[in-house]
């Protein structure tokens, strides 16, 4: 049975990423084959590693693990798969210089608030779960993805060199936190990001055969740079800027692959015995979960108090520890396996449909030349695949945050009926997918 759902799983898997592959590559930039990438490299390795020496696990727990993987990565192509309406945000029709503005605002504000990050002290910093001042100052830093997004757009489309120098101070910053800090989610954003913004202006960079060997170098590559990232951060530490060079002789990527595959590792071995304890209790939180992490990332305890901030939040018991007395190791996570479940039981795969659903919508709107959506996709396919690896509030987070630093200047940025001049997007040959 272990084995069977779990070649079930790769199955599914391997036959989501090469749906991208084929068609001549047309679908390369869609979000099935990072997502496909995340499900294999970081739940499949580690589900196999177990499979290998399932006796330190609950009895049946591996199983149940492995139908819910099977069930949210069917649920997320599943999702993706819907003929659906495109996203419809804004009139797409904007002004450049309220464009170039509101980029370079979004990115000085963030870099403000990333560099007071960089001026604490060492021990608020490097908990895997930041808390006080260091909370607040990344709840404003975080701007500067979305100017540092938007001006690479802009500069892809239209090749202003404004937009281009607001890109290349913000990209300093990105650089600061994925050589300095190893932080693998800001090294796929930065990715993503520079990738999707020249696929949306330029269209046709590589030819397409050669980009699908491109694209799956890349992911092989991120698949090993996922179980490498405590050895580069401990490297970092010491050797600073020399890191990535060090990186390729002193860590042994394949071997902790290796390790991997035939050991298993912290994440899923928490998603196993939380999955377990779900099962067993039936005390499921029904989406209530969202709604603490929403109070926890936008009610500051330092303005209202921890006594009004846990007022509002809905308590949850941590049923790991009540079933097994079983804690998740310091700095692992429990993927998102494990939130859908304790939501709504292996229904609780509904949650990566509805993500799948959703960024089909925003990709229908990005692929004919949508401003809003291209920038919502940018900068949100990471989310998703946190949603695989961390939780699937990941995704859910980001909105709100979007909805108040990023749609209120693009809405200022729309053209007024004063402005006639340098209008991009629907009156210029830009409109669309490329030239």
């Amino acid at each position: 049975m272990t084995f069977f759902m779990l070649a079930l799983f790769f199955i599914v898997s391997i036959w989501m990423a090469a749906s991208c592959l084929t068609e001549h590559g047309k679908r390369l930039y869609e979000p099935q084959l990072p997502m496909a990438t995340v499900f294999i490299g970081f739940i499949g390795l580690q589900l196999l590693g177990f499979a290998n020496r399932p006796w330190d696990l609950p009895p049946g727990a591996l199983d149940k693990t492995i139908i819910m993987a099977v069930l949210c990565v069917s649920a997320f192509w599943w999702g993706y798969s819907r003929k659906t309406r495109p996203l419809a945000l804004l009139s797409n029709r904007f002004a450049l210089p309220r464009l170039l503005a509101v980029s370079l605002g979004l990115t000085l504000f963030g870099a403000v608030f990333f560099f007071l990050i960089s001026r604490l002290p060492e021990e608020m910093t490097s908990m895997a779960r930041w808390t006080g001042l260091a909370v607040a100052y990344l709840f404003f830093a975080q701007t500067l993805p979305y100017g540092f997004a938007l001006a690479c757009l802009i500069y892809s489309r239209v090749g202003d060199r404004r937009a281009l120098w607001i890109g290349g101070f913000g990209a300093l910053f990105y650089l600061d936190r994925i050589v300095l800090a190893g932080r693998r989610a800001a090294a796929a954003e930065f990715f993503f990001i520079i990738v999707l913004a020249l696929f949306f202006g330029r269209s046709r960079l590589l030819p397409r055969a050669l980009l699908r060997w491109v694209m799956v170098a890349v992911m092989v590559v991120m698949v090993l740079l996922m179980h490498s990232t405590g050895d580069y951060r401990t490297l970092a530490k010491t050797q600073a800027w020399e890191a990535p060079l060090q990186a390729t002789t002193k860590i042994a990527f394949i071997d902790n692959l290796v390790s991997v595959i035939q050991h298993g590792g912290h994440e899923v071995r928490n998603a196993v015995f939380m999955i377990e304890a779900y099962d067993r209790t039936l005390h499921f939180d029904f989406g209530l979960s969202h709604w603490n992490e929403l109070i926890n990332n936008y009610i500051p305890a330092q303005l209202v108090g921890r006594d009004v901030k846990e007022f509002f939040m809905v308590p949850l018991p941590d049923v790991a520890a009540r079933v097994f007395g079983y804690r998740a190791v310091y700095g692992s996570t429990v993927t998102g396996l494990v939130d859908s479940f304790g939501s709504f039981w292996y229904f609780g795969c509904i949650k990566f449909f509805i993500i799948g659903l959703v960024l089909r919508k925003i990709w229908n709107a990005a692929k004919v030349g949508d401003l809003a959506a291209q920038l919502l996709y940018m900068l949100l396919i990471v989310k998703a695949m946190h949603a695989v690896t961390h939780s699937t509030h990941w995704f859910v987070a980001p909105w709100v945050h979007i909805a108040v630093f990023l749609f209120p200047g693009l809405w200022w940025a729309q053209r007024q009926r004063k402005i006639v001049r340098k209008v991009i997007f629907h009156e210029t040959s830009l409109a669309g997918n490329g030239k």
